[in-house]
């Protein structure tokens, strides 16, 4: 029998023949364990790669916690209440990334958040109607405003006016199917809102809708209408 073979035939005891692995195959063996390590650790972070979304509007189903990185054992750096919307860019997993008023980005696990829509403007339908929606969305906390026109459907106008103020906690003031909208300010950084046919009756209702709230010398800061 030529000794050089990796693998002989041996007698045993009783007269049974089993097949006997020579050490000259273990390097074999090893590098065949190695390459499948690197098969799986890369399937691995393929997983963990960055999927980047179009911006979006999402609402939190209960309240949940801001953490400072993808992993639910990372620091908490904030939270959001039941109902809030927010801005999502980005995913990593099972974690949307959302935009801080302060600054940077924190993740929210994503059962947390369901999907209101997209924060692009969809293109318009083919047949355009004659009357076009105006909206504003404004934020208390960074008093940021948002304002859009001559969108075709009131979704498009909050969807535009929400992404133009740019904030986690901007909210619809105001919109109108025609004609204009308006924001007053006054003292104390009372803020009023209003719609008309025009953009004089507008301003008169936004500058009415401020003092109603308690402000003084009242005066309209941004007024868009159709065009």
């Amino acid at each position: 029998m030529d000794t050089r073979l990796h693998c002989a035939i041996v007698a045993a005891p009783g007269g049974a023949m089993h097949i006997s692995i020579f050490r000259a195959a273990a390097p074999i063996l090893a590098a065949a364990i190695f390459l499948v390590l690197i098969l799986i650790s890369g399937s691995a972070q393929a997983d963990q790669r960055w999927t980047y979304e179009p911006p979006r509007n999402f609402q939190a189903d209960e309240a949940a916690n801001i953490r400072k990185a993808p992993d639910l054992g990372s620091e908490i750096l904030g939270s959001v209440a039941r109902g809030q919307t927010m801005q999502v860019t980005a995913r990593m997993g099972d974690f949307y990334e959302v935009p801080l008023i302060m600054g940077g980005v924190g993740y929210i696990h994503r059962l947390y958040l369901t999907p209101l829509g997209l924060l692009t403007t969809p293109a318009p339908p083919q047949e355009q109607p004659e009357t076009r929606w105006q909206a504003m969305a404004y934020s208390p906390r960074s008093g940021s405003l948002g304002s859009a026109f001559n969108q075709y459907t009131l979704e498009n106008a909050w969807n535009a006016a929400l992404n133009a103020c740019g904030r986690q906690d901007c909210r619809v003031t105001v919109n109108s199917e025609g004609g204009c909208v308006s924001m007053s300010q006054g003292s104390g950084n009372t803020v009023g809102f209003g719609s008309g046919a025009e953009g004089s009756a507008a301003e008169r209702a936004a500058r009415q809708d401020c003092k109603d709230r308690g402000g003084r010398g009242c005066s309209n800061v941004r007024t868009v209408c159709q065009r």
